[in-house]
């Protein structure tokens, strides 16, 4: 769901990325890598601002608009505290709180929703 999908306004409240979106491997990616020469060189080059250009589409699905509000939950640890990629992903989606509490998360979406958003009607 990187790209090509519009859901506006509330239908669309949580995004939850369970990994980084890092491209697959294919012939073409092998061949660039082939072009720089080691691994690093190619995950600088390619793999890491690929991955980036992702996530920020799929974050781009969540806030459509200035009146949208949401979160977006990503679960991959390489993102997290102590994630290799954390500064990277931070720095690569818009200014918004960051946190690993779902009490905040909750607060959050308390203060953003009206009540009647949290209804279920169990069908």
């Amino acid at each position: 769901m990187w790209e090509g999908i519009d859901i506006p306004g509330d239908a669309l409240s949580l995004l939850i990325i369970v990994k980084l979106p890092f491209p697959v491997p294919d012939p073409i990616g092998d061949y660039e890598r082939s072009l720089c020469g080691d691994m690093e060189t190619y995950k600088a080059r390619a793999i890491v601002p690929d991955m980036l250009v992702k996530l920020k589409q799929g974050f781009g699905r969540l806030i459509r608009s200035e009146t949208d509000t949401g979160v977006c939950a990503i679960l991959d640890s390489r993102a997290g505290e102590s994630g290799s990629y954390r500064s990277r992903v931070l720095a690569a989606l818009p200014d918004c709180n960051v946190t690993d509490c779902v009490g905040d998360v909750r607060a959050f979406m308390a203060a953003k929703k009206p009540a009647k958003f949290f209804e279920w009607d169990g069908k």
